[in-house]
């Protein structure tokens, strides 16, 4: 009896982690690579000093905006990644 609900346990646990493999796979959202180069150049010290709410917000923000306020135009940022505006506009 015990021995049979490990087995059904056990194979239900493959049977669905092999579903969900296959939908992260299918369903995969790529993310923009200036996002990471953004987030690289940010210190990553003082979370929300700047108004977002850590750095890759902050990225995530700066790669479809030209421009993102005084503190970021003031920084090496601008220099070393060209942003590009928001496709929405």
């Amino acid at each position: 009896m015990i021995t049979t609900a490990v087995i059904l346990v056990a194979v239900l646990g493959g049977v669905f982690g092999l579903v969900l493999a296959t939908a992260s796979k299918k369903f995969a959202v790529e993310e923009d690579p200036r996002i990471g180069e953004i987030t690289n150049l940010l210190p990553g010290a003082n979370c929300g000093g700047c108004g977002f709410a850590g750095c890759t917000a902050i990225s995530t923000y700066s790669a479809w905006q030209k421009s993102v306020g005084a503190q970021i135009r003031s920084s090496p940022l601008h220099r070393q990644v060209r942003l590009s505006p928001s496709p929405w506009n």
